[in-house]
């Protein structure tokens, strides 16, 4: 019986998870008593109370990226295509007959420098970097999020 619960253990989804670390309270404001899983060391730092007062938070980037998806319309009925920088870079276009969107990211713990020849031709909209410029050889930096802007001027507009 022992062999089979620890067999079983190690299987279970809940090695995986811990409470929602809502705010810097005892229990990271999941309860008001201990949880049946341990609370991540991180709460008191990490925890979406401090997230919702950062304007380089999570939480501000999705907010700022919705407002950006509904303003430009290759999100919705673009066509699709991806770049090649670096295996551990996605990038992929959305355009239409006025835009085309070019979304980068590198899911990197490291920088990674990429070249990209047409760096001139676009506008940064969002990036979870603002400082960083595109240019032809780029270090982008570990976990770089960032969608930028390009007008193709092919409508009659």
């Amino acid at each position: 019986k022992g062999a089979i619960m620890t067999s079983l253990r190690a299987k279970v989804r809940d090695n995986a998870r811990t409470p929602m670390q809502w705010n810097h309270q005892p229990h990271a404001g999941f309860s008001t008593t201990k949880p049946w899983l341990p609370v991540h060391p991180t709460f008191k730092v990490i925890n979406v109370a401090h997230d919702h007062q950062s304007l380089f938070s999570i939480q501000a980037f999705l907010k700022a990226f919705l407002v950006l998806r509904k303003k430009h319309r290759p999100f919705i009925n673009g066509t699709l295509s991806f770049r090649q920088f670096h295996p551990k870079v996605y990038a992929y276009q959305r355009s239409n007959d006025e835009e085309t969107l070019l979304i980068l990211t590198s899911f990197a713990n490291h920088p990674i420098t990429i070249t990209m020849a047409d760096h001139d031709t676009w506008e940064s909209i969002l990036t979870n970097h603002p400082t960083l410029k595109l240019k032809k050889k780029i270090t982008l930096p570990p976990f770089f999020g960032g969608l930028y802007l390009k007008k193709t001027n092919h409508g009659n507009h």
